[in-house]
């Protein structure tokens, strides 16, 4: 008898990833193409392709978007990285397309259960995930399970934390406000600190700063066991880190989570992939919220 697992899906800018993922978390097939700006097709013809290639009996399919996702609906409502897809995904279409029961949910609320289950999260049952990138996202786990509304929460990073000037936290800390306060990039950037340059030490402790504005925010709002950093500009470890703990050890959260317990995400690329079998038994097992509900084949009931 063919083991049970589900379909992953990562939509980004710049790659679409589909994997057939187990309930260990393991990925034993997978797919990457490069994701074409302005042919949302291709994402269901690639989750097509690897659901017609799969020997496992697949439950599902679970698709992460880089989008503000209307739960009730199944839509994606905004992707500001992927302009021309915009109207044009949904879960039920991606159902249709792939011939299995379709969820879609944004990528950093997907990632955050990977990382829960799978990663720098396990043994917290409270726990708020950052990935700090080109723009900045996240997700909430409460209780063991994923919290959200109507729509997704992964909206942190719009969060504004310096009110004179009304900027938020995405533009004060994610990628690009590195690459404007050094003139490089950031993984220029990392490089020189790891070499002791102490203007580049500079930089990354100026965007911890940052950091940690929205770090204890965070915790004044959901009071998290653990609180996990992920993404292109956390890949500085330590040199991020520990200033960032510093800074939230000055801070009134600090009485409310040891600033220890802000650690690196240890999922990696595939954290998003490995989240998809615990958000599909969240869905499953109605233990999430009735919106965040599979969209189903045209034809197939779905459950009482």
């Amino acid at each position: 008898m063919p083991r049970e697992a589900v379909l992953g899906v990562d939509l980004g800018g710049t790659n679409m990833r589909v994997a057939v993922v187990t309930p260990e978390g393991g990925i034993v097939a997978r797919a990457v193409q490069p994701t074409p700006p302005d042919d949302p097709g291709a994402l269901p013809r690639l989750m097509r392709e690897v659901a017609d290639g799969a020997s496992e009996k697949l439950r599902g399919a679970v698709v992460g978007v880089p989008a503000v996702v209307d739960y009730e609906h199944g839509v994606a409502e905004r992707m500001p990285n992927l302009l021309a897809w915009e109207g044009h995904v949904a879960a039920q279409p991606l159902a249709d397309a792939c011939g299995l029961p379709a969820v879609l949910v944004n990528d950093a609320d997907l990632a955050s259960v990977g990382e829960h289950r799978n990663g720098a999260g396990r043994g917290a049952d409270d726990m708020v995930y950052l990935t700090i990138s080109t723009g900045i996202g996240g997700g909430v786990v409460i209780g063991g399970r994923l919290l959200h509304g109507k729509r997704s929460l992964a909206e942190i990073g719009q969060s504004t934390i310096d009110y004179r000037e009304l900027r938020t936290l995405e533009s004060l800390a994610a990628g690009p406000a590195l690459e404007r306060l050094s003139g490089l990039s950031g993984a220029e950037v990392t490089r020189r600190a790891r070499a002791g340059d102490e203007a580049a030490r500079g930089w990354l402790g100026e965007i911890a700063e940052a950091i940690a504005v929205g770090v204890a925010n965070a915790i004044e709002a959901y009071m998290p066991e653990r609180v996990v950093i992920g993404g292109g500009v956390a890949s500085a470890g330590a040199l991020l880190l520990d200033p960032l703990r510093e800074r939230l050890g000055d801070m009134h959260s600090a009485r409310l989570l040891d600033p220890s317990q802000v650690v690196s995400a240890s999922g990696g690329d595939d954290v998003g992939l490995r989240g998809a079998w615990p958000l599909w038994e969240y869905v499953e097992s109605r233990e999430g919220a009735t919106t965040l509900a599979p969209r189903r084949p045209r034809g197939e009931a779905t459950p009482d």
